[in-house]
């Protein structure tokens, strides 16, 4: 038929050669089409050679273009639309919204619902129009509808449910429109109006009809919808203990590809939690997430290869799959995939990162940047800190703001990055924005205040904790460290406690952390990779509060009911664990771990008197479960500190009359322990003390 010189079949051929309509895509044939029609002067064919060059494999801006100019000053509509999607977004010219509201409507003009409705989004948010007009864009919107059908309403209802960054979502205004356009069986406004149900946004909040419409969505092939449903159903379980229901949704939503059910179901498979061990699925599914993006799957995916747990034992593709894992983000991928990389070529002296920081590792292009000098070490910095390492985001900034033979100070620049990399949690940057703002700088007057906010902010936000070394934090943002002796002269220390509950919130920097405490070692836990320090301390610290109980710790007999955490008060000990070190043990249904490491405390004395510390090692047998580490033996450290306390808290009472020269030993004790009982209790973990953590379960209310 294209032979025959049929111009609209021929247009009409080579979108169909474009799309892959009988299979592959084929641009070369769709090229060729278009290309033979925009000779004879035909806007169809322009407007192809313009679609081709913009978004084509081998686009060409420019001359796309022209290509839609061209068509669109024949009077083409779809020239026109794509013409003004490339001025509304800066695609291949200059943004200019007036110039897309322009040929949106020369487009409207000629019968094109979908730029009415692309000019009733601008016309409603005020962009490239003289100022908003709600009743104009909703004429717009009825207009398009009227041609456009349940797509129409479906595109509006989105419109007013997503907004804009001048113009908030209007969830009253989206309902009736999704609502019309999901009684006419459009999934994507049945999810939509789901999450509005269930959120209460727009309408009255209903769970009920919430989980029917994800059900709905769900069953039409929608994969948020299924994955929400699932969540859902989840939390229910919680409360019924009926999980096989939520199980079922799960699978659900994996098969229609959600990267996370997809992940959770690996998971599932892999621990044989809900589902019998199947290393086989766990790792096609690891698979399937990986594929779809999700760097944990590539990361897990790497291990199943690493192990040959439901794949053929491989160094290489494990050493592969961790390389895409650090491509994509994952925090372990890069030190993973050097250790693979080790395995597969031990003859190399070095690891070769490159290849992953051509691929966009940040972490690859931040070791390169370390490793390489001058204006080479220069342009992987930047393109790790671009591409979001934090630290190289620092490193940038603090380049600009001091400047060296390479580069030229530039505050500007420096303040750019800096507060990129402070958004990110580094302390450095936030010193360092801190320092700017109390200096003059590029036309900005001092401004001390301001110092002591970034200060304040570096302190909540980046973990700096008050105490030690970073007591100049607490100077430069205007407070006062508090006195680490306990005495009279203490209440400078308290005052500053009390005024600090009002200017950042340690409970939540302390639930930060242990949040992701938690998430790392359930990642570890989900490998089966050995224990480490920061999975022992807190079964070491779990364990000292299973046994003992208040009052159970006892100085003397003049301290027979002690009000709050006495052994802490008669000698404080902070509890940590170091130097781990374990080896396998077990077999594959159950495998184990041996570990040796060292229990250590710091000791001080009553009123800061004596101050020493002891190493005790021990090696005892670990096991990951469900629910974590367990180590029945753990019970036997527990008592030896226990007796270790006990036994200096006495020494410390019998040696408290003789050095505190005229005051009651007794009733000071009484009250430091009141008030370090009311400090921990309130979270404030001021001092450095890991066992603040411990009374403050154990002892609080």
């Amino acid at each position: 038929m294209s032979e025959q010189g049929d111009e609209s079949a021929m247009a009409t051929l080579g979108v169909a050669y474009f799309n892959g309509a009988s299979g592959a895509r084929d641009e070369a044939g769709a090229r060729a089409l278009f290309s033979k029609l925009a000779a004879r002067g035909n806007r169809q064919g322009e407007a192809g050679m313009g679609f081709l060059d913009l978004f084509g494999s081998t686009p060409d801006k420019a001359a796309g273009i022209e290509w839609l100019r061209k068509a669109g000053r024949k009077g083409d509509p779809y020239a026109l639309r794509l013409l003004a999607s490339a001025y509304e977004q800066g695609y291949g010219v200059d943004q200019n919204p007036a110039q897309a509201a322009h040929h949106y409507l020369e487009s409207a003009l000629y019968g094109d619902w979908r730029s009415k409705l692309a000019l009733g989004r601008l016309v409603l948010r005020g962009e490239g129009v003289k100022a908003k007009n709600a009743q104009g864009a909703a004429k717009l919107f009825t207009e398009a509808e009227r041609q456009g059908g349940v797509e129409a309403a479906s595109e509006v209802g989105r419109i007013y449910f997503e907004g804009a960054s001048n113009t908030p979502p209007d969830y009253a205004a989206a309902l009736p429109w999704l609502s019309r356009a999901a009684q006419q069986g459009d999934v994507r406004s049945t999810r939509l109006l789901g999450w509005m149900y269930e959120q209460g946004e727009g309408v009255g909040q209903a769970q009920d009809t919430a989980l029917r419409l994800y059900r709905q969505a769900s069953d039409a092939g929608d994969a948020w919808a299924a994955f929400r449903l699932y969540q859902l159903l989840w939390a229910e379980a919680e409360r019924t203990g009926a999980r096989e229901p939520a199980m079922q949704q799960l699978e659900r939503a994996a098969a229609l590809a959600h990267p996370k059910a997809m992940l959770i179901l690996a998971q599932a498979y892999d621990q044989g939690v809900l589902r019998p061990k199947d290393d086989a699925k766990s790792a096609k599914w690891w698979r399937l997430s990986a594929d779809a993006g999700e760097a944990v799957g590539m990361f897990n995916l790497a291990v199943s290869y690493l192990r040959g747990d439901g794949v053929p034992q491989s160094d290489s593709a494990a050493m592969e799959w961790f390389g895409k894992a650090s491509v994509a983000g994952h925090t372990e991928g890069l030190d993973a995939y050097k250790m693979a990389y080790r395995k597969v070529y031990p003859q190399h002296g070095s690891v070769n990162v490159a290849p992953l920081a051509e691929a966009g590792s940040p972490d690859a292009q931040y070791e390169l940047a370390q490793r390489s000098r001058g204006d080479e070490s220069d342009r992987w910095m930047r393109r790790a800190a671009e591409g979001g390492h934090v630290m190289a985001q620092w490193s940038v900034g603090h380049a600009y703001l001091v400047g060296s033979e390479r580069i030229r100070p530039n505050p500007e620049e420096a303040r750019r990055w800096l507060i990129r990399s402070a958004e990110g949690g580094n302390w450095r940057a936030f010193h360092d924005l801190a320092e700017m703002t109390a200096k003059a700088y590029a036309g900005h007057p001092p401004d001390p205040e301001g110092a002591k906010r970034w200060y304040l902010a570096g302190i909540e936000k980046a973990r700096v904790i008050p105490g030690g070394d970073d007591d100049r934090w607490l100077r430069q943002a205007g407070l006062e460290a508090p006195k680490r002796k306990i005495g009279s002269s203490d209440e400078e220390g308290k005052r500053f406690l009390r005024d600090s509950l009002d200017k950042f919130s340690r409970e939540e920097w302390q639930a930060r952390f242990n949040a992701e405490l938690e998430q790392a070692r359930r990642d570890r836990q989900t490998r089966n990779l050995p224990p480490k320090d920061s999975d022992i301390q807190p079964l070491l610290l779990s364990a000292w509060a299973r046994y003992l109980k208040p009052g159970q710790l006892q100085s003397d007999g003049r301290f027979s009911k002690p009000s709050g955490p006495l052994g802490i008060a008669l000698s404080r000990t902070d509890m940590s664990v170091e130097d781990v070190s374990c080896v396998k043990v077990g077999d594959r249904a159950r495998p184990g771990y041996r570990c040796s490491f060292k229990a250590r405390e710091e000791i001080e004395g009553l009123f800061g008197l004596q101050t020493k510390s002891r190493s005790t090692p021990y090696t005892l047998n670990f096991n990951w479960t469900a629910d974590g580490l367990e180590s029945p033996d753990m019970v036997k450290v527990v008592q030896e500190q226990a007796a270790a306390v006990q036994a200096r808290a006495k020494a410390a009472a019998a040696l408290t009359p003789s050095v505190t020269k005229g005051y009651d030993a007794q009733e000071e004790t009484r009250k430091w322990v009141a008030d370090q009982h009311r400090i921990w209790c309130a979270g404030l973990l001021w001092s450095d003390s890991k066992m603040g953590q411990f009374w403050e379960r154990v002892h609080c209310p």
